[in-house]
């Protein structure tokens, strides 16, 4: 829509235009944003509860989800079946496990 408006708009221009929307619509607290390692941002909508968008956060991750989806089908599955699935290193899904519990 602003490329139709700027033609020819950099990149960092557009960044620039986007974050300065997140910061106004942060300040008047229409949308929630987590941020972690004080550098990664992710935004939410104010109506969605700390305890969903910690789990929204995990399930946008492939893998992490892959994983998830295999626990979920798979009742009582081992470590080594759900290495199997994910096709992943065992020291990854070693991560992802205790990262999520």
């Amino acid at each position: 829509m602003h490329v139709g408006k700027t033609p020819g708009i950099r990149y960092r221009e557009l960044l620039r235009l986007i974050e300065y929307h997140l910061k106004i619509l942060e300040k008047t607290h229409k949308i929630t944003v987590h941020r972690r390692d004080g550098r990664r941002a992710r935004y939410y909508p104010i109506d969605i509860p700390a305890d969903e968008s910690h789990i929204l956060e995990y399930i946008r991750n492939k893998v992490a989800r892959q994983i998830v989806l295999f626990i979920l089908e798979n009742d009582l599955c081992t470590f080594s079946e759900i290495l199997k699935n994910i096709d992943k290193a065992p020291s990854t899904l070693s991560w992802h496990l205790k990262r999520t519990l």
